[in-house]
């Protein structure tokens, strides 16, 4: 499994921020950790869902990693070969 943020899903975002008069999106390792967790449960058991296999949640998942937030949300892609389909795909 690759697990990659392309050029395209970062800069979007912060593009739209900028315009916005917002700062800019960062890295965080705590959610980065939190996203491979669940990306690796569910390439090792086969399944795409919100919930993991352990039945966490993505807040279960990032309060695990001690990140403390009000406001999360998570995109799934399953068989996209690009990020950009991934977002037409939710949008």
């Amino acid at each position: 499994m690759q697990l990659y943020i392309s050029s395209i899903q970062y800069n979007s975002p912060c593009y739209r921020r900028t315009i916005e008069g917002l700062g800019k999106l960062c890295y965080n390792g705590k959610l980065i950790a939190a996203a491979i967790r669940h990306s690796s449960d569910m390439d090792n058991k086969k399944f795409s869902n919100h919930t993991g296999s352990d039945a966490s949640t993505i807040f279960s998942r990032v309060s695990d990693e001690e990140y403390i937030s009000n406001n999360l949300a998570q995109n799934i892609g399953n068989g996209q070969r690009e990020v950009q389909r991934i977002i037409d795909t939710v949008s």
